[in-house]
């Protein structure tokens, strides 16, 4: 009886090392907002892009969409300058409170941006209206600052 061995050679690309790009990529980033967090002072004028999208069941408004730092854009659809008033570090974010002084590069008749909160096992929505004096707070640990 005769017997024949087959060998399969199988060579496996190991999907971990893109993994590891990504993650080192993102560690960067990351690395670099906490750099412009700690370097930001009280008083700085900062600017915060946003996306755009008109929302007609409520009133017509166009509700801001904030960038990710991952996103490469270059050109904004809308963009708030502010004063920073103060900065933490809570919830393990690099949160900036800011006083909205210009919304002249946002060319929208009625322009609001939605924040989400859980309390308790409710989410709840609050929307505040985009205008001078107006105070927000942005993480700019995930979310986009122009420097």
């Amino acid at each position: 009886m005769n017997r024949f061995i087959i060998i399969f050679l199988l060579t496996f690309s190991s999907c971990f090392s893109q993994n590891d790009k990504t993650n080192a990529s993102s560690k960067s980033r990351i690395k670099f907002q906490k750099k412009v967090f700690n370097n930001l002072k009280i008083g700085d004028t900062i600017k915060i892009p946003f996306g755009t999208q008109t929302n007609y069941e409520k009133e017509g408004n166009t509700d801001l969409i904030v960038y990710s730092i991952y996103s490469d854009m270059k050109n904004y659809e809308c963009i708030i300058e502010g004063v920073v008033l103060s900065k933490n570090k809570k919830n393990n974010g690099y949160n900036i409170q800011y006083k909205i002084t210009n919304i002249d590069l946002c060319k929208f008749d009625k322009i609001v941006h939605y924040t989400r909160k859980v309390k308790g096992s409710e989410i709840v929505n609050n929307m505040k209206e985009m205008k001078v004096g107006e105070i927000l707070i942005h993480n700019i640990k995930y979310y986009k600052l122009l420097n």
